[in-house]
């Protein structure tokens, strides 16, 4: 009975000092809150970024002069820095069924076609 005590106080101080310590800095459970991207990430980004289109300027913030992990559509790992997903993601296509005239639908679509992300095919 001794042993199973210690460990429920062990227990206990333990989740009391990370508890405190969370209210304390709530930056603390979310890792270094001072860690950037990496820089070879950052420059496959801008790379990547050069190959494609957009045509709306969605990707304005990605700039070589600044923290990819700051850069819209981007996310990044916050204890490591390396880039997790991107999240480029376009517009749904506009449904028919919204449009009376097949002219309107048309022309929507057409928008929306130029409106979409583009690049290089591989293959």
């Amino acid at each position: 009975m001794d042993g199973s005590f210690r460990l429920r106080a062990v227990t206990l101080t333990l989740f009391l000092v990370f508890l405190t310590l969370a209210a304390i800095d709530p930056k603390f459970c979310y890792g270094n809150s001072e860690v950037h991207c990496i820089q070879s990430e950052q420059q496959a980004l801008l790379r990547f970024k050069q190959d494609l289109t957009d045509p709306l300027n969605r990707l304005a913030s990605w700039a070589g002069d600044g923290d990819c992990c700051q850069w819209v559509g981007v996310v990044c790992n916050n204890v490591t820095g390396h880039v997790q997903e991107l999240h480029l993601r376009s517009f749904p296509p506009p449904l028919i069924k919204f449009f009376s005239i097949d002219t309107q639908y048309e022309a929507a679509i057409q928008s929306y076609s130029q409106s979409m992300f583009g690049g290089l095919v591989c293959g």
